[in-house]
């Protein structure tokens, strides 16, 4: 039998919160990245990925590599 290929990543998405590692998923979605930063309490914040390019809605849902969650603190 032929082995099929694919040249789409698949894997593991580590997700950091504040430089700290919080957990790995298979998949992570706009609205996981709301809900892991409520969990820690975090009302404005910046997403990044690999090679700390920035991440909109539009580049979700993330399958591999890691994603950033890093606190917004406004000037005063």
């Amino acid at each position: 039998m032929t082995e099929t290929w694919t040249t789409e990543e698949t894997g593991e998405v580590s997700v950091y919160v504040n430089n700290r590692f919080i957990k790995t998923e298979v998949s992570v979605s706009p609205q996981m990245v709301k809900d892991i930063a409520n969990e820690h309490q975090i009302r404005k914040f910046t997403v990044s990925g690999d090679n700390n390019s920035a991440l909109s809605t539009s580049d979700f849902p993330v399958v591999c590599g890691s994603i950033h969650i890093d606190e917004y603190n406004e000037a005063k």
